[in-house]
């Protein structure tokens, strides 16, 4: 097989004994480079998207060109300046909290359908902003001006009934390297949002971008080490973030589409033009017992698909802020851009702090090249000129920017939808009537309070007692113009979803993406053998651009008029009758 260029050499902290150890990770791919392709639905249409050009949007390969970020011919690199073969610098991340929440998918939500672990940034929960995690103040994290929130699935024990608390050694890695061109880096704009990994894979997803290994060595799985794979050594997951942006939102439409991964020594595609640092994730475990019984608290989800293995839908999500430090001289800057400046823009190795931590093979002295905070810029592609990237105004902010910026889609409104839900709505009466000793229904997300963005995959979940004993789980989506959200993700007359019971205790789910905004009410009915049903509502709410044409709402009927009820006559009353003469 061809050697796919390497990837970056990393440095896995270990905590015994202070000092950072090189592994150099190699990937290898087949000699003719073979497409493997997958069918991935966005709104109502079916796109065909080859995994080989790296894209997280379904884009008509024959629109995108290649060779994004790299040097361009006859041009100087900041490759000659330095003579590095390498730029980056790295933060170790701490584990702040586990909680059920999930501020991108989820707004507002206590109850996500999964747990997290969080890292980093304390004061995350699900109304979490930009502003809320400036307002934290400094980490644990090193450097402790790191206010960035990262996260990933919980992972559990089954054998102790445990969760596995992630090692603070955990890293986020920030780097470039050739072929791409460390010049063409633009500002990672503060509130940029990026889902990594597929929470919900009905295949095994490829280890270049989301792998499991033993530190200390190169094999990379792409599930949780099991059986003859265990090794007494500690245990780590890595996720790589796609680092091509397309400059226009802070989220895309489903916190991935925005970005897209580079294709080797081609660079990025034309539709996502601009380079970002590059981050992975690498969430240290420690050595785990051999006769633990590992998953993610996302796997329930997928476990009913045939390919399935512990560990196969790790993910990791990730807010961006500014990392607010001062200068000698007490000046406010970013530190987050000044290590793009002074160890990605001017490649170098550097430590925690941002400085240099090898000889510059030139001889060279490590620039300092602060930029200050702005929570507001202009996105690149916008159209609108941006300011150099290395060049600080001349005035420098001593205080922090006092504005609010917005994360996320517009609008956002963390706990509820930009309006007030209506009234829940009740269905007519095609949904079955419920029949006394039907089986037992739990329906545990959504509730009322949840509000779904247009576009993003969720997934509606609960519980039913004695799983064999059930014939079908049923699913009515009515939307507040009195259609119905059908299997196929058009809008009309009461079609029924149907929901897939995942796992021995009855947990079922039904995977959605609501494709408009509004209100919804959902019904769930659950049938058994005998043919008796009962069934749970909720209602919940929808934000976001719609996708696909609005249902109409249908003209109210009007009553028929009412007829006054007829007025009788009035009783006649006989003639007196006189009596006759005597």
């Amino acid at each position: 097989p061809s050697l796919r260029r390497p990837k970056p050499c990393r440095y896995f902290y270990q905590p015994q004994a202070e000092h950072l150890e090189p592994k150099l990770l190699l990937a290898v791919l087949a000699a003719d480079n073979s497409a493997h392709t997958t069918t991935d639905t966005f709104a109502a249409e079916t796109t065909k998207v080859e995994q080989t050009t790296l894209l997280l949007t379904p884009t008509s390969s024959d629109s995108v060109t290649w060779g994004m970020g790299l040097t361009d011919p006859g041009q100087p690199s900041a490759w000659d300046i330095t003579g590095m073969p390498l730029g980056e610098f790295h933060s170790r991340l701490n584990f702040v909290k586990r909680a059920t929440v999930d501020p991108l998918l989820a707004p507002g939500n206590p109850d996500f359908w999964h747990a997290h672990d969080f890292f980093v940034n304390p004061s995350i929960d699900e109304n979490s902003t930009l502003t809320s995690l400036m307002a934290a103040g400094d980490s644990a994290a090193a450097p402790a001006s790191n206010r960035s929130v990262y996260w990933v699935p919980s992972l559990f024990d089954q054998t102790t009934g445990r969760y596995v608390d992630p090692l603070d050694s955990s890293i986020a890695y920030y780097s470039v390297q050739k072929p791409l061109e460390p010049s063409k880096i633009v500002a990672m704009p503060p509130g940029l949002s990026i889902i990594a990994g597929n929470a919900m894979p009905s295949a095994r997803q490829p280890t270049e971008y989301v792998f499991w290994n033993y530190i200390g060595t190169t094999t990379q799985y792409d599930h949780i080490p099991q059986g003859d794979e265990w090794q007494d050594l500690p245990l780590q997951a890595v996720v790589m973030f796609p680092q091509f942006w397309n400059g226009e939102s802070l989220t895309g439409s489903n916190f991935k589409d925005h970005m897209a991964y580079d294709r080797g020594g081609d660079g990025g595609p034309s539709s996502h033009p601009f380079l970002l640092p590059e981050l992975q994730l690498q969430i240290h475990y420690g050595r785990i017992p051999r006769d633990a019984n590992l998953a993610l608290s996302s796997d329930v989800m997928t476990a009913d698909q045939p390919d399935y293995a512990p560990g196969w839908s790790m993910h990791a999500d990730f807010i961006h802020t500014p990392w607010p430090e001062r200068d000698a001289d007490g000046n406010l800057y970013d530190g987050f851009e000044r290590r793009v400046n002074d160890s990605l823009r001017w490649p170098t190795v550097a430590g925690t702090d941002g400085n240099a931590a090898r000889p510059n093979p030139m001889g060279l002295d490590q620039p300092f090249t602060p930029v200050p905070i702005d929570l507001n810029p202009v996105l690149p592609g916008s159209g609108e000129q941006l300011p150099p990237p290395s060049t600080p105004p001349a005035d420098q902010p001593t205080e922090p920017p006092v504005s609010t910026p917005t994360m996320g889609p517009m609008p956002r409104v963390p706990g509820s939808p930009a309006t007030p839900l209506p009234p829940r709505l009740r269905l007519p009466p095609e949904s079955p009537a419920p029949v006394p000793n039907g089986p037992e229904l739990q329906l545990a997300w959504p509730t009322p309070e949840v509000v779904m963005l247009t576009g993003v995959e969720v997934g509606i979940y609960g519980t039913v007692t004695d799983s064999d004993g059930v014939a079908e789980i049923r699913l009515a989506l009515k939307h507040e113009s009195g259609s119905y959200l059908r299997p196929d993700g058009s809008f009309g007359g009461l079609a029924w979803h149907t929901g897939q019971i995942v796992a021995a205790d009855g947990h079922w789910r039904l995977v959605i993406a609501p494709p408009v905004p509004g209100a919804y009410t959902l019904t769930v009915v659950a049938t058994d053998t005998t043919g008796a049903t009962r069934s749970t509502e909720t209602s919940f709410g929808v934000i976001g651009e719609p996708l696909i044409t609005p249902p109409v709402e249908p003209p109210p009927v009007e009553p028929p008029p009412v007829e006054p009820p007829p007025v009788e006559p009035p009783p006649v009353e006989p003639p007196p009758v006189e009596p006759p003469p005597v």
